[in-house]
Formats: structure tokens, sequence, C-alpha cells
């Protein structure tokens, strides 16, 4: 029945999506979008929350970055926010040198794509790492200290959270801790079957 499918759902999402009871620590970091936007949030945003503090060995999926993008998640019926923080570990100097262009074409309101050179900076591609270095040194000056104070923020606000995570926040103060290594499409399976949506809202 749909009653028990709906059971059985809430409880996989109480199993295997549990999430932190909170995320206020993170709400002061300086998110970027795949439009290159800085966009906020807060307790009750809906909002898919990837917060990348990797180093040179974190795993993630290859696809981590793309799906920063968001449209797959929206086809699900789920109209969120999709921001992620930046703060990458310094002895990572590929990830590092990819989230101060990032964050430096948001405050230029630059929007080249950003989250599908993601899995080419992970593969170490040579032509990708040389066409960032450009965009960095064409920075003027002020937004490259800005961008790097930026950078900075985000890492002292992630310290205790090493590695790469991606979050769901519901807006009701429900939070979801997705896997890394997968993407998100398992989880928003789940969620929707956990809350259909009405027929009279379709």
């Amino acid at each position: 029945s749909s009653t028990t499918k709906i059971s059985k759902a809430k409880e996989r999402l109480k199993k295997e999506f549990v999430g932190p009871k909170e995320l206020s620590q993170l709400y002061s970091g300086y998110f970027v979008t795949s439009k290159n936007m800085n966009l906020s949030i807060g307790p009750k945003s809906n909002a898919e929350v990837s917060v990348f503090a990797a180093g040179p060995t974190s795993a993630f999926s290859s696809r981590y970055f793309e799906e920063v993008d968001g449209t797959n998640w929206n086809m699900y019926g789920n109209k969120t926010l999709h921001v992620c923080l930046l703060a990458p570990d310094p002895t990572s100097t590929g990830w590092s040198l990819y989230a101060k262009v990032w964050i430096a074409l948001t405050l230029r309101n630059d929007r080249t794509p950003m989250f599908n050179l993601g899995n080419l900076v992970s593969s170490g591609d040579a032509g990708t790492m040389k066409k960032l270095r450009g965009i960095w040194s064409n920075t003027p000056f002020d937004i490259q200290a800005k961008a790097e104070a930026l950078l900075d923020n985000n890492r002292k606000i992630v310290k205790s959270m090493p590695g790469a995570h991606r979050f769901y926040q519901d807006g009701s103060g429900t939070i979801y801790k997705l896997d890394p290594l997968a993407g998100p499409y398992e989880f928003f399976y789940t969620y929707n079957e956990a809350h259909p949506i009405p027929q009279s809202d379709r």
C-alpha cells in the first residue's frame, strides 16, 4: 500500500541519510553556484549544500562539481538552491587554484563555467591548470586579494570538517547527509517516496 511505501522510505531516510542537527557554522561562509553567483543560505533555506574541504587524497564522485549545477535534481520536483562552499586544503595546490578562480569569478560577475572543470582538475589535466592560471593572472589584484581572503575564511569555518561533503536541508529543519561518492538520485528517489506530492499539487 502507499502508506507502507511511505513508511519504508521514511525509515530508510533515517537510517541511510541521517545528517547533522544543524549547519549553522557554515552559514557565514562564501557560497558559489554553477552560475558563478554568491548565494547566502540559512536554516530555513531549501538547499543542497556541498562543502569542498578536500585534501590531495580525499575521495568524492567524479561528478561532484557537475552536480552543483542542480539541473538533474530539479527534475525530481525538488526546487532547491544549489551552493558550494569551497575550502580545499592548502596542500592541494590544484584545488586551491580552482577554488580561488571560482570565487574570483563570482566577485567579477563572470559566468565562465567552472563546475564542469572539476573533473579535469581531478585528473590533473595540464591544459585545464594552464587555463586556470591564465584566468587568475588576468584577475585584478584587488579581486585576487578578496578571493584569497574569502577562501581563507571558508577554510577556518570548515576546519573541523575536512574532505568533500554534500547535504540537503529541506527548509523545515531536517538535514540529510548524502554520499559524496554517489550521485543524489537515490536520495531524492527515497525522499520523494517518503514525501509524495499530492495529486492536487501536481
